[in-house]
C-alpha cells in the first residue's frame, strides 16, 4: 500500500484553527514553497485542475512566488480516495495587486461558466498581513488599473 504523504504536518502553522476536521482542514498563508512541495505528493490532476473556472494551483503558486505573495487553500485526506489539495486564493502585496490581475487576465482570457476568469475571483484588500477582515472587496476586475486599495490582496475563487 502506498505511504499518504501527512500534508497536515507539511501545512503545519499554516492550518487555519477551527476549520479542520479528521479528513479535511483549510491552510492559509502558506509560502509559495510549502503549497509547491505539496502539490508534488498529490496526483498531479491538483496541479492542473480548475475547480469554479480558477486558474491552476500550480499557476497560482508561480504568482505567489512571483509577487512576493502566500497561498491560501483546503486538502482532504479521506482513506478511501486520493488526497485532495485546492489553491484557491493567493495574496500579494498591495503595490503587484494590479499585477496580479493583470496577469489572471492574460493568461486566463477564455470566459469561464460564462464569465471571464478574473471576474469570477473576489477581491479583497487588508491592512495587514494577518488582519482578520477584509478593509476593501470588490470583483477582480475591480484591480486591473487600480492603484493598491490597501497593503495586502488577495484574489479568491469560491
Amino acid at each position: 500500500m502506498e505511504e499518504r504523504p501527512d500534508l497536515r504536518t507539511l501545512f503545519g502553522p499554516y492550518v487555519t484553527p477551527g476549520l479542520e476536521v479528521p479528513n479535511f482542514f483549510r491552510f492559509h498563508d502558506a509560502p509559495p514553497a510549502v503549497v509547491r512541495a505539496a502539490l508534488a505528493v498529490v496526483d498531479p490532476f491538483f496541479r492542473t485542475s480548475r475547480p469554479n473556472g480558477q486558474p491552476p494551483a500550480e499557476w497560482l503558486v508561480e504568482m505567489a512566488s512571483r509577487f512576493g505573495g502566500t497561498l491560501s487553500g483546503s486538502v482532504g485526506t479521506d482513506d478511501e480516495l486520493p488526497v485532495r489539495l485546492r489553491v484557491d486564493a493567493v495574496c500579494v502585496p498591495g503595490e503587484h495587486g494590479s499585477d496580479l490581475a493583470r496577469s489572471v487576465a492574460r493568461d486566463w482570457p477564455e470566459p469561464e461558466f460564462g464569465e471571464e476568469v478574473l471576474a469570477l475571483a473576489l477581491a479583497e484588500g487588508w491592512r495587514t498581513w494577518d488582519a482578520q477582515e477584509a478593509s476593501w472587496t470588490g470583483n477582480g476586475r475591480d484591480l486591473i488599473d487600480a492603484s493598491a486599495p490597501a497593503p495586502v490582496i488577495g484574489l479568491w475563487w469560491d
